[in-house]
This record gives C-alpha cells, sequence and structure tokens, in this order.
C-alpha cells in the first residue's frame, strides 16, 4: 500500500501544490505590474498638472515683469518637484526667466 502511495499519489501531490504555488505567482506577477503601470500613468498625470501650474504662473509673473518673494518660493516648490520627476527643459526655462525677475516691494 506504501509504494502505491508512493509511486502515484505523492507526485500527484507535488505536482498540485507546484501548480497551486505557480498560480499564485503569477497572479501576484499581474498584481504588481499593473500597479507598476498605474504608479508610472500617476506620475506622468503629476508632471503634467505640475507643468501646466508652473506654465500658468510663470506666465502671470513674467507679464507683470515682476515677483514677490512669496511667489518665488511658490514657485521654487512646483519646479523642484516638477524636476524630480523628470521635467523636461521648457519649464526650467520658464523657471529660470522668472527667477531674474525684479522682486515686488
Amino acid at each position: 500500500m506504501q509504494d502505491f502511495i508512493n509511486s502515484y499519489w505523492q507526485p500527484a501531490l507535488y505536482s498540485l501544490l507546484v501548480f497551486i504555488v505557480a498560480r499564485l505567482c503569477n497572479k501576484l506577477w499581474v498584481a504588481v505590474a499593473t500597479m507598476v503601470i498605474k504608479q508610472n500613468l500617476y506620475e506622468k498625470a503629476l508632471l503634467a498638472i505640475l507643468y501646466d501650474r508652473l506654465f500658468q504662473a510663470c506666465q502671470n509673473y513674467i507679464a507683470e515683469k515682476r515677483i514677490s518673494t512669496e511667489e518665488l518660493k511658490n514657485l521654487e516648490h512646483l519646479y523642484e518637484n516638477y524636476h524630480r520627476l523628470g521635467g523636461n527643459g521648457t519649464g526650467t526655462e520658464l523657471y529660470n526667466r522668472c527667477r531674474e525677475l525684479p522682486l515686488k516691494e
């Protein structure tokens, strides 16, 4: 009887266990891949929002031809996060132009 169990049931149970573990790993892999894709989309969306806000603020300050210390600090905060997310040179150029503006008194 022991030979029968060792010959047929033990390999079958090992195969079943391997199958279950493989399925769980696959589901985990799909979940992680989905989270990574969503994270990339969130980063791109946030970068677009930061760029839009940076662009609008810079256009306003450049048109006004001056900027206050508080506005410059806020703009710096926007730019730093924009840059850390991989923002391109357009935002940097606008930010640098605003840094050169005279300060409001």
